[in-house]
């Protein structure tokens, strides 16, 4: 019971040194494997922190066909059946932790391994306080009480801070292995399948088309928008001299350098490459690139990142060789290994995964923080232990691991056995920019920005638009703690005259003129046939990656637009009034559509004036539209208040007539009595 409550509270309590108020000292440990059984793996809880450790085959070696040692876990694998005894001895440099630890040992079902435990005491040697044994099938869980370990420390260690350069930084994965013939690398290479609706070997398709990599307006269009979405530098795909991906560099810390942005590479190492194959390559990589204005430096030296350092049984005294060599010839490098296990600590100034698709992020970075967090400088494990052991002083330091954010990932589409992991909309994407901010990541790094064969890339595609990078802003925003500028763009288009030339002979063209502002990281141009037209066809000083083109239309995406570059557009005129329908928009680093032009366009020996965009002309009509009808209902209204003062004035001349009717009537009938009156009066008086 007391130690499953010790298992509950492993990660909440800090370690014992600190509570204890000595931290930071430092514990000697020997552990000796002796197997008989056919194949062994011990493997100790992850509460033991393993500062450095050392092992010695001590009897069998020849029997071994595999093994591996990673801090206190040990690994042996013989032929089957295979009773040969083998004897492993580990020492280890250790932190105290609680007293109380477990053991697993799994093995084959034949014969037994044995586990010795042995402690260093202040008698300068070993004392043996504990022993298992694991007799019979697997597999076997073993309490141990490692308490006798600290009760002597041979010596402490000062620790001092590594790469705190790129600290709050965030740096993407980015891979210049893609080939087109009509680019700058004349060849085919990576993309397959490609058609203007599909790349067979891509889970997306990329808004610039089927780029290719050597070209310096597609890797300037890569960093214009990295930048914006607040990303400081690109770690490089490198798989050695001469590559593909070597022939690339040079423009791609040209780019970097004029726009400011910083380029790391990615050493590619699961490759079947000797010690000298490797000491070879780094030399070359560091002698030719490392100097580079652009190159990403931590305390003034080159950081190299180094994808799966373990691969092919490569442990830290190989790449503690490597680093020898290397840096004999080129001066100090920082190393930044893609591990997560303390067996390569001291070869490494920082570590990172490349690569997490698992539903908990924040218990697996937690996990890989606290397991890496302090380890060796760049000595091997038996000069350490030899150091502890005579002066009772080591010099470790804080080494960060880095959080690694990735959208999902999906190869189904041509890997026989493919992977899918659900991007959840931006869910998954979210959840580990989150897990990032909630550990105040050292660094992020961003898988990918354009490993498109695994779908794990960020940059734009035709699926996604700008969707991701969006994200990207606003997290890294939250994660600097800091707002990321933008400018509108202000390119504008220049049409120039179009005209017949002759028969079946035609000209015009588009100059695009760019004004202070953001650029435009990608145009869209579309010239369609609408009367008097057999053919169109769009050319320049640019390479388009992505093209469809018919006999009545020619469309085309152009990576970046320079200042005054223009788009020529030739045609073949079937009559004297030739009629274009001509759609041009652009987009900036942001994101942002620019509707540049959108009309019809006419030539007939001289430059027609634009009759108007299709846009103008509904909203015209949209607008006329709106005016008629209100002025029709105004009219109505009008008119019929007309009508109705109409009908009043009738009425009211009816009145008047009655009456003047009615007066003229009275008057006359007075007048008529008057003389009758009248004229009686005279009877009588004569």
């Amino acid at each position: 019971m007391f130690v499953i409550f010790l298992f509950l509270l492993n990660g909440v309590l800090e370690p014992i040194e600190t509570c204890f108020g000595q931290p930071y000292q430092l514990y000697l440990i020997k552990e000796v494997v002796e197997a008989t059984t056919d194949w062994t793996d011990v493997i100790w809880d992850d509460e033991i922190q393993v500062i450095a450790s050392s092992y010695q085959v001590v009897e069998g070696e020849n029997a071994i066909q595999g093994m591996s040692v990673s801090g206190l876990d040990v690994w042996i694998s013989k032929e089957g059946y295979d009773t040969t005894k083998v004897v492993v001895e580990v020492e280890a440099i250790i932190l105290q932790s609680l007293g109380i630890t477990q053991i697993r040992i799994e093995k084959g079902d034949i014969e037994y391994t044995k586990v010795q435990l042995h402690s260093y005491q202040d008698t300068r040697e070993y004392v043996h306080f504990e022993e298992v044994n694991a007799v019979g099938p697997p597999p076997f869980l073993f309490d141990i009480d490692i308490s006798d370990v600290f009760s002597y420390s041979p010596g402490n260690a000062e620790v001092e801070d590594m790469v705190t350069d790129l600290e709050w930084k965030v740096f993407a994965f980015y891979y210049p292995w893609y080939g087109n013939p009509i680019g700058p690398s004349g060849e085919s290479f990576h993309w397959e399948g490609v058609t203007n609706d599909d790349i067979y070997n891509s889970d997306n398709y990329p808004l610039l088309g089927p780029y290719d990599s050597h070209d310096p307006d597609v890797i300037r269009a890569h960093v214009k928008m990295a930048k914006q979405a607040g990303i400081d530098g690109f770690i490089v795909s490198w798989w050695g001299p001469g590559t593909f991906e070597d022939r690339a560099m040079d423009n791609i810390l040209g780019v970097a350098k004029e726009e400011g942005f910083s380029v790391s590479i990615y050493y590619e190492t699961v490759r079947e490459l000797t010690l000298e194959d490797m000491i070879g390559e780094l030399t070359y990589f560091t002698s030719n690139y490392c100097d580079h204005p652009a190159f990403l430096r931590e305390n003034d030296e080159p950081v190299i990142f180094v994808y799966v350092p373990s691969y092919s049984g490569r442990d830290a005294e190989f790449w503690l060789a490597i680093r020898e060599s290397v840096e004999g010839v080129y001066g100090p490098i920082t190393l930044i290994g893609d591990h997560n296990q303390p067996d390569l600590s001291n070869a490494f100034e920082a570590f990172h995964t490349y690569i997490y698709l698992g539903d908990d992020p924040l218990s697996f970075f937690t996990e890989s923080q606290d397991r890496m967090a302090l380890g060796m400088g760049p000595v091997s494990a038996d000069e350490a232990i030899m150091s502890l052991k005579s002066t009772g002083q080591l010099v470790m330091y804080n080494k960060p691991f880095f959080v690694t954010v990735c959208p999902g990932f999906d190869n189904t589409d041509w890997a026989v056995d493919g992977l899918y992991v659900d991007r959840e909309g931006e869910g998954r994407y979210r959840r580990n920019w989150q897990t990032a901010i909630d550990l105040n990541a050292h660094t992020v790094l961003l898988t990918s920005w354009n490993e498109w064969h695994e779908g794990t890339e960020l940059e734009p595609s035709r699926e996604y638009g700008f969707e991701y990078l969006g994200y990207t802003w606003d997290f890294v925003e939250l994660y600097k703690g800091e707002e990321i500028p933008v400018q509108d763009s202000h390119v504008q288009v220049v049409l120039n005259p179009f005209f017949i030339e002759g028969p079946n002979e035609g000209s015009g063209g588009i100059t695009f003129k760019e004004r202070p502002g953001a650029p435009l990281i990608m145009v869209n141009v579309d010239v369609i046939v609408v009367d008097d037209l057999l053919d169109v066809e769009l050319t320049g000083q640019f390479t388009a990656y992505y093209e469809e083109r018919t006999s009545v239309k020619d469309e085309v995406v152009i990576p970046y637009i320079d200042e005054d570059m223009r788009v020529d557009v030739s045609f073949d005129p079937r009559g004297d009034h030739p009629v274009l329908y001509v759609d041009v928009k652009g987009y900036d680093p942001a994101g942002k559509e620019y509707e540049l032009f959108r009309g019809l366009l006419s030539a007939s020996g001289r430059l027609m004036e634009l009759i108007d965009t299709l846009e103008e002309l509904e909203e015209e009509y949209d607008r006329l539209s709106e005016e008629s009808t209100r002025y029709s209902k105004e009219l109505q209204d009008e008119l019929e208040e007309l009508m109705n003062e109409l009908d009043q004035r009738e009425l009211q001349l009816m009145r008047w007539r009655l009456y003047t009717y009615g007066a003229s009537g009275i008057s006359i009938i007075l007048l008529l009595l008057i003389l009758f009156l009248f004229g009686k009066r005279i009877f009588h008086r004569n």
